[in-house]
């Protein structure tokens, strides 16, 4: 029966949030918000303050009613099963809770002891090696620099092997060597452990380095869905060059430019089109052909923080 259950399990989204509604004093905080994650993937949950990232957190773990719709974390209704739900689950908002007096080991095993799944000294081992804090598990966590507190964390929340992690602003207070550290930690939790990885951050550009996808709300709805790795390969590229600082020939260059479609990017010489990867060498042999003062040239990429400012601005779904 077990295995069959979790062969059930096996075939469901991590999460679902299927057209979940809250409304507090008469107002809808999150309106009919839908989407899905599957197991192995990194998700970004983003979206202006305000915009119901912490509310919807909260409905996943538990914390807050919905008012209309279902979350069904591996096919289990937070509704109706609730109990079997959160068991699917670990989470960290901001910076996790642990006894600073005791050990990493001790901290562990304080936890397993309130978990309903057995969890035995070897997965206590198992996760002390994922998080790779081997060297410093038998330490009082005071000693604990807050990467590894971090890590320490993330090996408690999934100790109890849960299909769905969620982690909200895991980087907070972390330095650049911190945050790499966490984010090659957590490549390596989606693959190894197999499970959806949920990130709410205001780090876009880490958002960007990390996630295999994103969702953006903005005042409690659906505003887009992009799967990065698509963005980051697709067929048409903005180019971009820059002209030497010199105002001779200013007027002509620019008629010249955008007589070939270029657009001015802003006063300091920059100017973008659009265009096909093939087409790259001869746009350049022929700007060098045609006398253009080049400063540099190069290929510019949509940034996820481009795109989220759009987005957010226009309110398009």
């Amino acid at each position: 029966m077990a295995n069959r259950e979790t062969a059930v399990r096996a075939d469901k989204p991590a999460i679902e949030v299927i057209g979940a509604t809250k409304v507090l004093n008469g107002r809808k905080i999150i309106d009919r918000l839908s989407f899905s994650v599957e197991r192995g993937e990194i998700y970004g949950f983003l979206g202006p303050n305000g915009a119901g990232k912490t509310t919807t957190i909260r409905m996943m773990v538990g914390l807050i009613r919905m008012n209309e719709g279902d979350i069904r974390i591996q096919g289990h209704s937070i509704r109706t099963d609730r109990k079997r739900a959160l068991a699917e689950v670990g989470a960290i908002v901001e910076n996790p809770e642990l006894y600073r007096y005791l050990t990493g080991r001790q901290n562990l095993q304080q936890y397993a002891n309130l978990c309903e799944r057995p969890i035995d000294r070897q997965r206590i081992d198992e996760v002390i090696r994922l998080v790779r804090l081997e060297d410093a598990i038998d330490r009082k966590v005071r000693t604990y620099s807050l990467g590894m507190r971090q890590r320490l964390g993330i090996a408690q929340a999934i100790l109890h092997r849960p299909s769905l992690l969620l982690l909200d602003e895991p980087t907070n207070g972390l330095d650049p060597a911190g945050i790499r550290e966490l984010r090659d930690y957590l490549r390596q939790l989606a693959r190894e452990e197999n499970m959806a990885i949920v990130v709410s951050s205001h780090l876009l550009s880490e958002i960007e380095l990390l996630c295999d996808r994103v969702i953006i709300i903005q005042k409690g709805r659906f505003v887009a869905e992009r799967t990065l790795k698509e963005e980051a390969t697709t067929d048409v590229l903005s180019f971009e060059i820059e002209l030497a600082e010199s105002d001779e020939n200013k007027d002509r260059m620019a008629q010249h430019l955008e007589s070939r479609g270029f657009e001015k990017v802003d006063d300091s010489g920059r100017w973008t089109i659009p265009i096909r990867k093939e087409h790259v060498p001869a746009l350049i042999e022929s700007l060098v052909q045609d006398r253009v003062p080049l400063m540099q040239a190069r290929i510019r990429t949509t940034a996820l923080e481009d795109l989220f400012l759009r987005l957010t601005e226009e309110g398009i779904r």
